[in-house]
């Protein structure tokens, strides 16, 4: 799967300054160990995502919408 790392490097390296990071994801891949941001973070789970044990932080919010569905954006 793919790391969450490094965009949490990303802003700590680069001193991005956020209020907070959002993460939509499906979960399968290595998280980071802890939130170093000293922002929230919020993981949009997508439908059928890894068990949301994969991270010990942030709030933990499963997408339960239908893929099939047309949007007007």
């Amino acid at each position: 799967g793919t790391s969450f790392v490094p965009p949490f490097e990303y802003v700590l390296e680069n001193g991005v300054e956020a209020d907070f990071m959002l993460y939509l994801t499906d979960a399968y891949g290595p998280a980071p160990e802890k939130n170093e941001l000293g922002i929230p973070v919020m993981w949009i789970l997508t439908k059928g995502a890894n068990d949301d044990s994969f991270c010990s932080f942030g709030e933990k919010i499963r997408f339960q919408d239908d893929y099939d569905q047309s949007y007007d954006l």
